[in-house]
């Protein structure tokens, strides 16, 4: 969780000089684990990924894996998942900064779904070129510390080192930040049960939300599958309208589809209904994979969107 110069949930727990880490996304029963080379980030060459494998979690045992990616002693960066934390964007208090997150989490606290004193704040402003007239606004995540506390404990007994615990939508927006050359850009990533559309501007996230439709809905029958897709269309415009209305002076350029099997579909039918042009992401032409063997699929090209995007934090300490 972080914008230029900001840390993560675990940033403030754990300084560490950086290194090439682990990142590590669950989903679905598998793990998907990413390494970029930090020296190919340097002078901004195309990153270097190093690792991309996808591992079955066998019964709930994560030795096995843990053995086959070398992790012990290791690093690792990581996300929750959806569920396991809120992102809520809030009017900032002018207060000094060692004061801010006790104010915060004054302002907050009818709003979060555990106790404040339970929960991990993590605050993110917004930079002043994205805020036009609006003032101090700012992205606060909230996360249960007793979950936090069970990923470094997770990773610990198999002798492994948290070093990041972050959120999809920074992982996402690590993406667009290669995508748009400080344009604003949205993205669109489409999971088994949700999308999640972004919005981001000189490579910080401005706008964000999670749309309750996924690629498992858009695969069920025919007439199922048409209303997800037309239910899912209107969510992204709707989503597209409501950034015009509260952020008229922030342009998008473009809005890029993240991989999933039905992207094409999805992509002309987007292109038909929002005014701005709808691109596909190559995560081939992003990415230097040479050497290793990505997947061809698309959906699994898409489950390493995250994991890839959570990788490319270390673009900020290159």
């Amino acid at each position: 969780m972080q914008s230029p110069g900001h840390q993560s949930l675990t940033d403030r727990l754990f300084r560490r000089k950086p290194g090439e880490m682990i990142n590590l996304v669950t989903q679905g029963g598998q793990i998907f684990a990413t390494r970029i080379a930090r020296s190919s980030l340097r002078n901004r060459h195309t990153p270097k990924v190093t690792l991309a494998k996808r591992l079955e979690i066998q019964s709930g045992n994560l030795l096995p894996w843990t053995q086959d990616l070398g992790m012990k002693g290791a690093d690792v960066r990581t996300i929750l998942s959806p569920g396991e934390y809120q992102i809520l964007q809030v009017d900032l208090p002018n207060v000094e900064a060692e004061e801010m997150n006790a104010a915060v989490g004054w302002q907050v606290r009818d709003m979060l779904r555990t106790d404040l004193v339970n929960t991990f704040l993590d605050i993110m402003p917004l930079p002043s070129e994205a805020l036009g007239e609006k003032g101090k606004l700012g992205f606060v995540i909230a996360a249960d510390s007793m979950v936090l506390r069970r990923y470094m404990t997770q990773y610990a007994n198999l002798n492994a080192r948290v070093v990041v615990i972050d959120v999809p939508e920074m992982a996402q927006r690590n993406i667009a930040r290669m995508l748009g050359e400080g344009k604003p850009v949205a993205v669109l990533s489409v999971h088994p049960r949700h999308t999640l559309f972004t919005v981001s501007m000189n490579h910080a996230l401005v706008f964000a939300r999670q749309i309750d439709i996924g690629f498992d809905d858009v695969r069920d029958g025919d007439e199922d599958r048409a209303s997800a897709f037309g239910r899912l269309v209107l969510e992204v415009q709707r989503s597209i309208d409501v950034l015009d209305r509260q952020w008229g002076h922030v342009t998008l350029s473009a809005l890029w589809l993240a991989p999933f099997g039905d992207r094409d579909i999805l992509q002309q039918l987007l292109s038909d209904v929002v005014y701005i042009p709808v691109k596909s992401i190559d995560l081939m032409s992003l990415f230097d994979l040479g050497g290793l063997r990505f997947p061809d699929d698309p959906d699994v090209q898409g489950s390493f969107f995250l994991p890839l995007g959570l990788a490319m934090r270390s673009m900020e300490s290159a």
